[in-house]
């Protein structure tokens, strides 16, 4: 997914910060990216999103409507109807996000 410059500006806290948590899984996975090549969903991708959506629930409500108001605006191949479905969505996003940088990441 397409991200705007707006949601790469918000996210970029919740993408470090799950890093960051995650530093075991995060080395595993560039593991895992590396010995595999690409996938399109690596097994280890499953263990950053409870963190994901917990750093988006955590975001200040200001942000979080920020974010909302953007998926909103931008045609989306995904129809969500609530904002705690884009939020959640949007941990997904994040997750997306980190399995992208471990891929560009050096082991």
């Amino acid at each position: 997914m397409t991200i705007t410059k707006i949601e790469k500006e918000i996210l970029r806290g919740p993408i470090k910060k799950v890093i960051k948590e995650n530093k075991r899984w995060w080395k595993e996975l560039k593991q895992e990216i590396f010995d595999y090549g690409y996938q399109s969903n690596y097994m280890l991708q499953v263990e950053f999103e409870k963190s994901a959506k917990i750093a988006i629930l955590s975001l200040d409500q200001v942000l979080k409507e920020q974010l909302i108001s953007e998926w909103k605006r931008i045609p989306r191949l995904i129809f969500l109807e609530s904002d705690e479905e884009i939020l959640k969505q949007y941990g997904l996003v994040v997750v997306e996000a980190i399995v992208e940088r471990a891929r560009k990441a050096k082991s």
